[in-house]
């Protein structure tokens, strides 16, 4: 149990452990989630075209 340890850094009394996916940038997450929501607009909009021609 020894090796297993979290290493992390104390930061204004947060703990932020090392890890390596990388964090995203500021606004990053949300202009990821609106896209995801322009993409499945589009697809629903052209599922309900693509039943009415």
């Amino acid at each position: 149990m020894e090796g297993r340890r979290n290493r992390g850094v104390m930061l204004s009394g947060e703990r932020r452990y090392s890890s390596r996916r990388p964090i995203p940038r500021r606004g990053q997450v949300k202009a990821s989630i609106a896209i995801g929501l322009a993409q499945s607009l589009a697809a629903l909009f052209s599922l309900a075209v693509g039943r009415h021609a």
